[in-house]
């Protein structure tokens, strides 16, 4: 209903405003980086793990704290009307640090040129967010099971996108003359 939608959509905003606003400065540290460095043959993976340690580094805390107080510093923080936020802060908490951590290095696939691979391959996850969504809604009609899904879908996906980041970082630039 409403109040649930109300409540995911306030604990996402929570979580994500202030990691898209670290999480946008050290995109465009890394994008600079990372082109200079593909550019003229350099070690993009060794970027790329630096870059996913610093952001772990900061990540790590924020996760622990949502984790093991979520609830409590949303009721303390927004009043006790919105503990339920500081719960599907805490289910959620995974998928948004680790998309935290993926941020920076998404330009990968731009610096490469494998975009269009990037295009499909978020697609693919738009889909299983419908899916899980409905899968939940329809068939286990429980938000914070739902919510624990989706984020164990998310948080999967993520780690496979980075691991692909990854992959793609040791290829080779193509010299034009």
């Amino acid at each position: 209903g409403k109040v649930i939608l109300g409540v995911y959509s306030f604990s996402m905003r929570v979580l994500q405003v202030p990691m898209n606003f670290i999480g946008g400065a050290l995109s465009q540290v890394f994008y600079q980086q990372a082109s200079d460095t593909y550019n003229v043959g350099g070690d993009l993976p060794l970027l790329i793990r630096s870059t996913i340690k610093k952001s772990v580094v900061i990540a790590i805390p924020i996760l622990l704290i949502l984790l093991f107080l979520g609830p409590q510093i949303f009721a303390f923080v927004f009043g006790e009307n919105f503990y339920e936020a500081g719960v599907y802060a805490q289910i959620l908490a995974p998928w948004i640090l680790l998309d935290f951590v993926r941020a920076p290095i998404s330009q990968i696939p731009i610096i490469i040129g494998h975009q269009n691979k990037l295009l499909f391959i978020s697609m693919l996850n738009n889909l299983i967010i419908i899916c899980t969504m409905l899968y939940a809604g329809i068939f286990i009609k429980d938000i914070k099971t739902g919510l624990f899904i989706l984020s164990v879908f998310q948080s999967t996906y993520i780690l496979l996108i980075i691991a692909w980041f990854y992959r793609i970082s040791k290829l080779k630039p193509i010299k034009s003359y």
